[in-house]
């Protein structure tokens, strides 16, 4: 009884996975990029997940923005 409910919770556990990989959005993107100018710092007033920015130039010195989720630094615990 027990190795049988191993084995459901370890289906259960990769189907749950497989679920999610599939709905992930596509998130790897080569960026071209010469120089980073700014990196934005984490903010210390917001708890969870925030959007952040990068700032670089490519290779033909255009300056571009690169958004991406961090978690931000206003998450104390105690």
């Amino acid at each position: 009884m027990r190795f049988t409910s191993i084995v459901v919770a370890a289906i259960l556990a990769m189907s749950v996975q497989t679920a999610f990989a599939e709905n992930a959005p596509e998130t790897q993107e080569k960026l071209d990029i010469k120089e980073v100018v700014r990196v934005d710092p984490a903010p210390y007033d917001a708890c969870g997940i925030v959007e952040n920015t990068m700032v670089y130039k490519n290779s033909a010195g255009e300056l571009k923005e690169f958004k991406y989720k961090i978690w931000g630094n206003g998450c104390s615990g105690g």
